[in-house]
């Protein structure tokens, strides 16, 4: 994560990646169809329960943002996760609460904790996450 940010002077984070890197990024990731059966070796595969990103929304935004959630991500996502079943044999599914750009934030324990006993970790990474399940 730190790679994907710039720590300005004052604190704050600034993206690294241009906006039109960002784009082409979302093009690729988008149009390409990957070909999961050429993947052998376990896989955890992680989702998050929503797309939309209501931070900073107002009630009414939200609501919206939901509305359009349900109608065409959720289907999205519920035919992703089944291809994933499907066509990687014995994967992993994991369901987190939070949305596609904080969910790294929001389900950070649920995460760690799935990925140590997906990679059979027992202790800590790193100093900091002593605390961590």
């Amino acid at each position: 994560m730190r790679d994907k940010v710039i720590i300005q002077p004052n604190g704050r984070l600034q993206k690294r990646e241009s906006a039109k890197a960002q784009l082409e990024l979302e093009k690729t990731l988008l149009a390409d169809r990957r070909d999961y059966t050429r993947v052998h070796c376990p896989t955890l595969a992680i989702y998050v329960e929503t797309f939309v990103h209501i931070i900073n929304g107002t009630p009414d935004r939200n609501a919206k943002l939901f509305a359009w959630d349900k109608r065409y991500f959720a289907p999205f996502r519920t035919t992703a996760i089944e291809r994933v079943k499907r066509e990687l044999k014995g994967v992993e599914i994991l369901m987190v609460p939070g949305d596609h750009q904080e969910f790294i934030y929001t389900a950070r324990n649920q995460i760690v904790a799935a990925m140590r006993n997906f990679l059979g970790v027992q202790k800590p990474a790193f100093a900091g996450d002593s605390q961590l399940p």
